[in-house]
């Protein structure tokens, strides 16, 4: 694994790409076939998918800020970015409650399953196929590049194909024996993987809107190695933020007014440098300077008052 920490980043943005691609590839599969049928085992199947799709492209575009090295990380879109999500992710699960109540009120009025055509089985186990591709591909590229985001991603593309195979036995089941029982119990099976998706997404959402995702312990670490290897230079602030499973640092620092520009931007390496070493899981580190206020033009501090 001899690549440096921003070319891996990039060759993870071009897997996450792909990965969120197959997964929207299922989303639309698994859309056409409910325009011809009409189980509720193949609509839980589908709202899981699109709220993976969703986490997919959320975890696309934060590692793609994150690789660009040398910008700042863009915390506003990012925000509205999980703003828009959460507001589609609770449409889309009020429209599910609501098909579920018309799904319970023709089950008691009429004592029919949904799920009657056993090859609807070829539409879940396309998807299994589809989780199980992306599964390879990211447990590739984490072998390959270590980056612990891709080992997250492989092992939920993991559980997805998990989540595929019974959707394809509830849905073979139920078909054959049109049993009611057969077919609530593995919609219940597929609720459990959404469950785990939505509590996610709305941790990870909430910890980023409300600014509760600052990691005391290694802001900590990160202010002390700093303070301890820095000369000239005085710390603002130090922040290290987490989104989902990397790190946001920010650091801000005032530096003497008169400091050359070849000096401000070795700092400012050096401040990455050492940031970096606290966590493998730092993917990108803004650096703002300012000008000290404690210091005078000549470079001497301003006498204490």
């Amino acid at each position: 694994m001899g690549f440096g920490l921003s070319t891996r980043l990039i060759e993870a943005r071009k897997a996450f790409i792909a990965s969120a691609l197959l997964s929207l590839s299922g989303v639309i599969i698994e859309g056409l076939a409910l325009t011809v049928y009409s189980s509720v085992i193949l609509l839980t199947d589908f709202f899981h998918w699109t709220l993976d799709t969703i986490v997919e492209f959320m975890m696309l575009f934060s590692i793609y800020y994150a690789s660009r090295v040398g910008k700042k990380f863009p915390w506003s879109i990012l925000i509205v970015e999980f703003s828009t999500s959460l507001l589609v992710m609770i449409v889309l699960l009020a429209f599910y409650g609501w098909v579920m109540l018309d799904y319970v009120n023709n089950l008691v009025v009429t004592y029919e399953v949904s799920t009657t055509d056993p090859w609807i089985s070829l539409v879940t186990i396309a998807g299994g196929f589809i989780t199980f591709t992306a599964f390879l591909i990211q447990r590739r590229n984490f072998r390959r590049y270590g980056l612990e985001i891709l080992r997250i991603d492989y092992t939920h593309a993991l559980m997805d194909t998990l989540s595929s195979f019974f959707a394809t036995v509830g849905v073979v089941a139920t078909a054959l024996t049109r049993s009611h029982s057969l077919e609530i119990l593995f919609t219940i099976i597929l609720l459990v993987f959404i469950i785990h998706s939505v509590l996610e997404l709305f941790k990870d959402s909430f910890k980023v809107l409300s600014g509760t995702n600052v990691d005391p312990e290694l802001t900590s670490r990160i202010t002390l190695t700093l303070e301890k290897e820095l000369y000239g230079v005085r710390l603002k602030t130090v922040e290290a933020r987490k989104i989902g499973s990397f790190y946001i640092v920010s650091v801000d620092v005032f530096l003497d007014p008169e400091m050359p520009i070849y000096k401000a931007h070795a700092v400012k390496r050096k401040i990455v440098r050492l940031a970096r070493k606290e966590s493998e899981l730092i993917y990108h580190v803004d650096v703002r300077m300012f000008p000290d206020p404690l210091l005078r033009k000549s470079g001497g501090r301003k006498a204490p008052k």
